[in-house]
């Protein structure tokens, strides 16, 4: 039997003359909330690239559900990425569009939905992270909170198994950055998706995660769950939770 997840082996990576991941092996179950902890530079968002196969690696594995991802075809990659749902660090919204036309974008263009079909479930994923009244509105009206609400419906409304978040909360004020938190905890207990969720803000990471990877000079140096993490006394996985630049990981 294949296994359920993403199952990430002996992973590098290298642009240029930088090698930015070099063997990384990493396991994030289905249902798992992962998050991915790292210094700026270190590779994060390299690894959510990898996994939905927008890039290649120069060595190893990549499975999703057994399915081995620099391997698949066009057609696979493309079946595979609706799959996946990926909420980006500014919410990347066009700006020209309404935020529904924003939300219903990706059902418009990769769905056969009827077209009172694809409104209902684009006004249905704004009202589940609160943004019910936001439809007609454009982006610029939006609080910078609010359009990370919005990326996150957008990313809902296709109903994704997996849920990719790239910095969540850089950006916010420590009010807003709390109530999306608390949002990506609601909707994995909703939706039932695994999230992976790549952060260095280690409030944010408390609260959304269960198991932690710390990835630094291209390898996973820490591989636990929240209680492991907490438990750590030394080594980089402490240093990097107590901020301090006296340690393993080098503070440039």
């Amino acid at each position: 039997m294949s296994e359920a997840g993403i199952v990430i082996s002996q992973v590098s990576k290298t642009f240029g003359q930088q090698k930015v991941l070099d063997g990384v092996d990493l396991r994030i179950a289905r249902g798992e909330q992962r998050v991915i902890l790292g210094k700026s530079g270190q590779g994060k968002s390299v690894m959510l690239k990898l996994i939905v196969g927008l890039l290649k690696p120069d060595r190893g594995s990549i499975l999703v559900d057994g399915e081995d991802v620099p391997g698949l075809s066009r057609r696979g990659l493309f079946r595979l990425r609706r799959r996946f749902a990926m909420v980006f660090q500014g919410g990347a919204l066009f700006d020209s569009m309404t935020v529904g036309e924003n939300v219903a974008l990706a059902l418009r263009e990769h769905t056969s939905l009827e077209e009172d079909e694809v409104t209902e479930r684009a006004r249905s994923a704004l009202s589940q992270v609160g943004l019910g009244g936001s439809y007609d509105k454009m982006p610029a009206e939006l609080s910078g909170g609010m359009r990370k609400r919005a990326g996150i419906a957008r990313a809902i409304v296709t109903r994704p198994d997996y849920l990719l978040y790239d910095e969540p909360t850089t950006g916010l004020d420590p009010i807003s950055s709390d109530a999306i938190n608390h949002l990506i905890l609601r909707l994995d207990r909703e939706l039932g998706v695994t999230s992976v969720v790549v952060t260095h803000d280690m409030t944010s990471a408390w609260t959304v995660g269960e198991r932690f990877a710390l990835l630094n000079d291209g390898r996973i140096v820490f591989d636990g769950s929240k209680e492991e993490a907490q438990a750590t006394t030394d080594g980089p996985m402490r240093q990097f939770i107590d901020g301090s630049s006296e340690g393993p990981l080098q503070a440039f």
